[in-house]
């Protein structure tokens, strides 16, 4: 099989990042598997007449059957692996004697998902190329049935029929956001297609300039990625946005810079959204656009943003010798609360595995994926993504969602491999 890139990566010193030196190769058949596997892999789908082998779990065993043996273990590999097992040994031990397994099954598949699949990928003979444009298309794909089941009731309900998801979505909230064709909703979801909207990104940097028409498809595509987010949950929104002003920033031109704001000035003021989102949903089943367009309103608002206030209200269990070494609790004794009481990542961890044992992980996993970013390229718009993964930590535990650790530590040793080759 030929690679997708017909000739090397070319490294550039001054924007630190790998070109195609010739034009694209495609081969459909191992594109079209890389981008199921992704798919698999990042949206989780849990069916409900088959609970046990979700999609990710089907994808890590055909990724073990045509990579492991190409598989060469570096010393950072093997002492994240290392580290995290005492994690999760800790964390089983803290199991045997209170009886919640949460945190132990939280480690155990961000160790596969989050820090082995990564290697699987790179030793598959799959191209960083080819990667990041998988990655793009799933998202792209996911975009689509979102869409298609907001506006279409009867599909969503079938979907939700066929695929188990677990949320935290208030009832009010049910119709009003929308789901896809994944177990992951709301933050979660939104988080993967911001990944998504990331890896485009990634592939529009290291790919051949394209021409008018593909470059018109590619942003047209795009679009429809972060407009999927906007019915999903703003926080990969505001990723994204905020992505996409890095990325401007760093690598675009300040002239075209200009003409992109002024372009979408231009629109803003010719066009009403708002009244013309209100008229598309008008007829949808149970919809209250009123109630969307002030949710994702104050989203934007950082004065007045729901989440951060009631993120600052939450109980933050106090320092003692309980916490210091753990209750090996998340999920609290009747099995319907947060048992720290705290919807960030960093609370519940501290909570359940205690202070030293979470501070190691936490300091451990930034660590080695910023040594893996020093050796690689060091490039500044993957450093970003790497800060957001710590920063979002705080809002919730996406951490253990695992799509976020499995695409970043993906793209750390492709860069790391690429320079060490």
């Amino acid at each position: 099989m030929s690679d997708l890139l017909s000739g090397p990566l070319i490294f550039d010193k001054k924007s630190r990042l790998f070109h195609c030196s010739t034009t694209l190769k495609w081969d459909f058949a191992r594109l079209s598997y890389l981008i199921l596997l992704c798919f698999f892999i990042f949206y989780d789908i849990e069916f409900s007449f088959l609970p046990f082998l979700t999609s990710a779990r089907l994808a890590v065993i055909l990724l073990l059957i045509t990579s492991f043996f190409n598989i060469n273990l570096n010393k950072s590999f093997l002492l994240g692996l290392f580290i995290f097992l005492i994690c999760f040994i800790y964390s089983f031990l803290q199991f045997l004697f209170v009886g919640d397994s949460t945190q132990s099954i939280r480690i155990f598949w961000f160790i596969v998902l989050g820090w082995i699949v990564p290697l699987l990928f790179i030793y598959s003979s799959f191209r960083f190329f080819e990667f990041s444009f998988s990655v793009f298309i799933a998202g792209l794909i996911q975009s689509v049935l979102v869409l298609v089941m907001f506006f279409n009731y009867d599909f969503r309900v079938f979907t939700l029929q066929l695929i188990n998801t677990s949320t935290n979505i208030s009832e009010t909230e049910i119709l009003q956001r929308a789901f896809g064709f994944t177990s992951l909703t709301g933050s979660s979801l939104s988080i993967v297609q911001a990944l998504t909207f990331f890896s485009g990104l990634l592939f529009l940097r290291i790919s051949p300039k394209l021409k008018f028409w593909p470059m018109v498809l590619f942003w047209l595509s795009m679009l429809c990625i972060l407009f999927s987010m906007v019915l999903i949950g703003r926080t990969g929104l505001l990723i994204s946005l905020f992505a996409l002003f890095v990325y401007f920033i760093l690598y675009q031109s300040w002239v075209l810079n200009l003409s992109i704001i002024l372009f979408l000035a231009f629109l803003i003021s010719v066009f009403d959204f708002i009244q013309l989102f209100t008229s598309l949903t008008s007829d949808l089943v149970g919809f209250n656009s009123d109630w969307f367009v002030d949710w994702i309103r104050e989203g934007f608002s950082f004065r007045s943003n729901s989440t951060v206030e009631q993120l600052k209200e939450m109980y933050v269990p106090p320092l003692s010798f309980k916490t210091l070494l753990g209750t090996g609790r998340v999920i609290s004794e009747n099995g319907l609360t947060n048992a720290s009481l705290n919807d960030s990542g960093y609370v519940q961890t501290y909570f359940s595995l205690g202070l030293f044992m979470s501070v190691l992980f936490y300091v451990s996993f930034l660590f080695l994926s910023f040594y893996r970013w020093l050796l690689g390229e060091r490039n500044i718009f993957i450093l970003f993504l790497l800060v957001i993964l710590f920063l979002i930590e705080y809002k919730e535990p996406f951490i253990f969602k695992y799509a976020f650790p499995c695409f970043l530590t993906t793209i750390l040793l492709f860069n790391y491999k690429h320079e060490a080759n």
